[in-house]
């Protein structure tokens, strides 16, 4: 960051001296010709000084936008400010994807209990789903031990998701 602070204040300095030189040309006399040569060699300096610390900061980059921004005179700052609304606005419809997704899976879990509801009380674990997507039941067994209504015979998880799945295609 050393290098990145040296570049700025070459950079403030060549912003400096532009400004001066131009107030002397703006007033321009024959008797402030020596100063404006003054003024001009001085830049020259500041401009060779910038070459020889470009080394200094290779590792930067600048969005093309950002230099859009500089050649249409514009604040770069407004990029900044662009590019942080674009970002909340991005979260916010996120968080709604998010919230969406736990009213989908809300309603998932209720056609589930109401299509295996009958055998255990309606207490089947859903909301103990392991990652792999796994039901378990109170009664144990294998496959999540899920049991339907018709004499409480197994079933697997797949089954049952199945049968879930084809009942919310079947209600409008």
């Amino acid at each position: 960051t050393e290098g990145v602070a040296q570049v700025e204040a070459l950079a403030e300095e060549i912003i400096e001296s532009i400004r001066i030189l131009g107030i002397c040309v703006e007033e321009f006399a024959p008797e402030t010709q020596p100063l404006v040569w003054e003024k001009v060699n001085e830049l020259v300096t500041l401009f060779q000084s910038l070459e020889q610390s470009r080394g200094l900061v290779t590792n930067i980059d600048v969005p093309l936008q950002v230099l859009s921004y500089i050649d249409q005179s514009r604040n770069p700052e407004l990029y900044s400010q662009r590019l942080l609304g674009d970002c909340e606005a991005a979260a916010a419809r996120t968080a709604g994807k998010v919230e969406s997704f736990k009213v989908f899976h809300s309603a998932c879990a209720e056609k589930l209990r109401a299509v295996n509801g009958g055998a255990n009380g309606g207490a089947n674990g859903l909301t103990n789903a392991g990652v792999n997507g796994s039901v378990s039941s109170p009664r144990g067994g294998e496959n999540g031990g899920a049991h339907t209504a018709n004499g409480g015979e197994e079933t697997s998880n797949n089954a049952v998701a199945a049968a879930a799945d084809a009942d919310m295609h079947t209600t409008p």
